[in-house]
């Protein structure tokens, strides 16, 4: 275990910054100014706040998910022990676009979030974080993913799905829906498949569902070449937004099971949308294992 180690320090009002402290908690209480308190971002990425940061009435830092963390904090990397390890330059990247800019924040934001229940960051925004950190770890192609959709075999937007899914369920501990705790994560995004109306044409995305009125769709994040990309044209390059146009009005359907949404069929999918989701749920594997073993 190191004796000192490099953490990432949010102050209130203030772009954060790398700081190399003792690897001891005396260290941690004495950035937070008080007892610690561990938020995960991701599977490798802890915040460390002080446990009483609302009580206390400590100055709103960040907006964070569903939570407003209210003091000085730090990010560090989980050893999965009560001492810590160095955060890496791709996550202080990654997070610094994340969170970097400072925020003014009121008293009353806080305390409105917690008239409405708001309970912890929000294991969406985990799922989130988790997806895009494998993004920059495998160094996804989104060009290579888009020129797939073309493809007959679709290889890249399968691997792409199929990732999409393994870190759904990693992150959540189940591939249902309806298992999940909805206590401050009432909407969810979903690795989906995304089928044009207009032109038959595929793409893969995340659709943003409300889990608690029978998966209502709130909006969806499209997988073009330029990554992802939600519904909003003026913001898109003409690139991607050439890609958006030729997709129109779409229908979607998603890895997860999700026995309470009213809003979407399994009882009828295409036959190009249903070997994505078979091969992202390794069903091909199986189909393919089961074949070999019966010749």
């Amino acid at each position: 275990m190191e004796n000192r180690i490099k953490v990432m320090v949010f102050e209130p009002l203030k772009e954060p910054y790398i700081e190399n402290i003792k690897n001891v908690p005396e260290a941690y209480k004495s950035i937070v100014e008080g007892e610690t308190e561990e938020v995960r971002l991701d599977e490798k990425t802890l915040l460390i706040c002080n446990s009483e940061g609302k009580e206390k009435e400590l100055v709103p830092n960040r907006t964070i998910g569903n939570d407003i963390i209210c003091g000085t904090f730090f990010l560090a990397t989980d050893t999965g022990s009560d001492k810590y390890a160095s955060i890496t330059p791709m996550q202080a990247q990654f997070y610094n676009k994340r969170y970097g800019d400072a925020e003014v924040i009121s008293q009353a934001d806080v305390k409105y979030l917690s008239q409405i229940g708001s309970v912890g960051i929000g294991r969406d925004t985990v799922y989130l974080n988790n997806l895009s950190m494998r993004f920059n770890e495998e160094k996804i192609d989104f060009k290579k993913v888009a020129a797939s959709y073309k493809t007959e075999d679709k290889l890249e937007a399968k691997e792409l799905l199929k990732t999409m899914h393994e870190v759904f369920c990693s992150t959540h501990k189940t591939d249902c829906v309806d298992d999940l705790d909805t206590v401050g994560d009432e909407f969810v995004s979903l690795p989906a498949v995304i089928k044009s109306d207009k032109t038959g044409e595929i793409c893969v995305g995340l659709v943003y569902v409300d889990i608690e009125s029978s998966g209502e769709h709130w909006g969806t994040q499209f997988a073009f070449s330029l990554g992802f990309y939600g519904e909003d044209g003026e913001t898109m390059p003409p690139t991607v937004k050439a890609e958006r146009d030729r997709i129109g009005s779409y229908d979607y359907w998603y890895t997860p099971t999700f026995a309470g949404d009213i809003h979407v069929s399994f009882d009828d999918v295409p036959e190009d949308v249903q070997s994505m989701l078979d091969y992202a749920k390794g069903i091909e594997e199986q189909t393919q294992g089961m074949n070999m073993n019966s010749i």
